[in-house]
């Protein structure tokens, strides 16, 4: 199969592919190469640079934490209003998950495992929020 790949596979490029209103491929090369072989780092670069002012409630999915209040069950009281989220934008949830392909494909991942870790996308998302603070403050509207 890789060398298929390899006899079919045309000139590739080794950078990332640019889009209007996100991050330079510059920028993303010098994260890439800072976050070694980090894809959480990578991520959560990506997650900083496209909501500069927090995320708030969003998640990658939407859906609220199964285990909001952590182990400790007896001490759980569920408003059901007070786990509200949102879905994070989906058009950039798609410009991270392709990124993430793109550098595991410059990591010189084979496609397929490629793939494997950039759905691995929406997990990196949810330690990254629960990880800083500073993405869980609620953005400001405008």
């Amino acid at each position: 199969m890789l060398l298929q790949e390899t006899i079919v596979r045309r000139d590739e490029d080794k950078s990332f592919t640019e889009c209007d209103g996100y991050p330079t491929a510059e920028w993303l090369l010098s994260v890439s190469q800072n976050s070694e072989d980090s894809d959480y780092l990578f991520v959560k670069e990506m997650l900083l640079r496209l909501f500069p002012e927090g995320v708030g409630n969003a998640t990658a999915t939407g859906r609220t934490s199964n285990n909001p209040k952590g182990r400790n069950k007896e001490a759980v009281n569920q408003d059901p209003g007070s786990q509200l989220t949102t879905k994070l934008d989906p058009n950039k949830l798609k410009y991270m998950k392709d990124r993430l392909f793109e550098r595991r494909r410059i990591l010189q991942d084979p496609v397929g495992i490629a793939m494997e870790k950039a759905r691995k996308i929406n997990k990196h998302i949810a330690h990254a929020i629960a990880n800083n603070p500073q993405l869980r403050k609620q953005p400001t509207q405008q």
